[in-house]
C-alpha cells in the first residue's frame, strides 16, 4: 500500500518511479545499501515508517504514525534532504511535521481500543495515510 501510494503520487507529479527492495528493515538503512537502481536514476527516496497507538500524552488511545525520509543521489550516496513526520495528538517537535490526531480518533481505554477492531483499524489506516500524503507533497 505504501509503495501504490508514493508511487502513483509522485507519478501524478511527474516522475518515473521504480523501486529496489532492500528488505525488511527495523531502522532506516544507510546510505551504502542503496543499489540496484535503474540505468539512470537521479535519486533514491528512503521512507521508513512506524505505527502503533499510544495514550502518553492524552487520556486517549490514539494512532501514532511515524516516518523518516531521506532523499539520496544515487551517483554518489549524498544526502540531499531528510525529514520526519508524525501523527500525535500532543507532541511538539522542532524539525519534525506534526500533523494531528482528531479527539473522534482514539479510545478511552486500551479495553474499549482492543474491543472495536474495527475502529482501530480505521483509525490507523487515517493516519497512514495522512502522513503518506505528507511525505508525497514534502517530494513534490
Amino acid at each position: 500500500r505504501l509503495r501504490d501510494q508514493i508511487s502513483s503520487g509522485l507519478s501524478a507529479a511527474g516522475y518515473t518511479v521504480s523501486f529496489v527492495d532492500i528488505g525488511e528493515r527495523t531502522k532506516p538503512s544507510k546510505v551504502a545499501e542503496f543499489v540496484g537502481a535503474p540505468e539512470g536514476t537521479d535519486a533514491y527516496v528512503d521512507v521508513h515508517m512506524v505505527w502503533g497507538f499510544n495514550a502518553a500524552r492524552t487520556k486517549l488511545w490514539v494512532p501514532t504514525v511515524g516516518a523518516d525520509i531521506r532523499l539520496i543521489r544515487a551517483g554518489d550516496k549524498t544526502l540531499l534532504a531528510k525529514d520526519a513526520i508524525i501523527v500525535n495528538p500532543a507532541l511538539e517537535l522542532t524539525g519534525i511535521t506534526v500533523l494531528p490526531v482528531a479527539k473522534e480518533e482514539g479510545a478511552e481505554s486500551f479495553e474499549a481500543l482492543v474491543a472495536n477492531p474495527q475502529a482501530m483499524a480505521g483509525w490507523l489506516d487515517a493516519a497512514f495515510d495522512r502522513v503518506v500524503a505528507e511525505v508525497i507533497s514534502k517530494l513534490d
